[in-house]
């Protein structure tokens, strides 16, 4: 029960977390929007998928041993709301890595 008790407020925290960053990338993705297409490079829309398909081949690793698992063993069956709040939890890191970067862009610009 504490492990539900835990899971269930932080759960909760990064929800939050997640939804508010969530939001405030879409007003900035909206405000940003109307700039010319021509500021972006090739140099730019290369460098958006460096090392993601370590990142998915990772991912479908994961995902098939936790569904070996989860066919076979019971406990398995209490990782799956961490592994989600632990997904949820990178989002948000992500958010706030990219408002970082933008902010560093926005300042070497001005």
């Amino acid at each position: 029960m504490t492990a539900f008790s835990i899971a269930l407020l932080v759960g909760v925290i990064v929800a939050v977390a997640y939804i508010v960053l969530g939001f405030e990338e879409f007003q900035r993705a909206r405000r940003t929007y109307g700039e010319s297409a021509e500021e972006i490079s090739d140099r730019d829309l290369d460098a958006q998928g460096q090392g993601f398909t370590w990142v998915a081949l990772g991912g479908v690793v994961v995902s098939t041993t936790l569904l070996v698992l989860i066919s076979h063993t019971s406990w398995s069956w209490y990782i799956l709301p961490f592994l989600s709040i632990g997904s949820a939890l990178a989002v948000v890191v992500a958010f706030l890595v990219d408002r970082e970067k933008v902010e560093v862009q926005t300042q070497e610009g001005a």
